[in-house]
């Protein structure tokens, strides 16, 4: 059960649903959405990045919390599904969109639970990434412009995205891969910080 939770949350699947999002804003002339969605997105997998950097190039993290960088696949699923949900609601009156977006939420603590049972991540990685996805879901909800006609095609976002995850579950994208050998480029080291190769005892973040 938690492999399959995990694997959800997984960049090879939460990264096409978020294009298809945005493409679905843009479908439907949702302007400053389409705009503010795309940005919230990036800034929150550039926090996710650069905490992994930091810690595989240069060993910067905290250990007295067993932090090594936000988790990424709590970050996705709790920026997606609560899009996902919030805008699949957007026939029906602003606190039922507000209800679906938490529901999103919800799942994606779910998934990022998934990531302590499986063994990969720390609480704190898990809580961070919790704490950015809702961070992300509250700016785009408030800023959000309440639909000037009645809303349409929401629910074939549902089955676009179901149709996606189902195709693309199972594939793992080779993330970690990659922070690696982008961390090793840039601080010049001849091998990454692994979990408990502190520079020191204390939070260095």
């Amino acid at each position: 059960m938690w492999s399959t939770l995990t694997n959800v949350g997984d960049i090879a699947v939460m990264m096409p649903a978020a294009v298809i999002v945005s493409f679905w804003l843009l479908s439907q002339r949702k302007w400053p959405g389409a705009c503010l969605w795309p940005l919230l997105f990036a800034l929150g997998c550039a926090l996710v990045l650069a905490s992994k950097l930091a810690f595989v190039g240069w060993g910067l993290g905290c250990a007295a919390l067993d932090f090594t960088g936000i988790s990424g696949h709590t970050l996705l699923a709790c920026t997606v599904f609560p899009m996902v949900s919030y805008l699949a609601l957007g026939a029906f009156k602003a606190r039922w969109r507000f209800i679906g977006a938490a529901v999103g939420w919800l799942f994606g603590g779910l998934i990022g639970y998934s990531r302590l049972m499986v063994h990969a991540h720390s609480s704190s990685e898990v809580l961070s990434g919790l704490g950015l996805g809702l961070i992300i879901t509250l700016v785009f909800v408030v800023l959000d412009t309440p639909p000037q006609r009645a809303a349409r095609g929401e629910w074939l976002l549902f089955g676009v995205l179901a149709l996606m995850m189902t195709l693309q579950f199972g594939v793992k994208a080779p993330g970690q891969d990659m922070v690696t050998r982008i961390a090793l480029r840039l601080s010049g080291h001849s091998a990454p910080y692994l979990r408990g190769h502190w520079r020191n005892t204390h939070c260095t973040l």
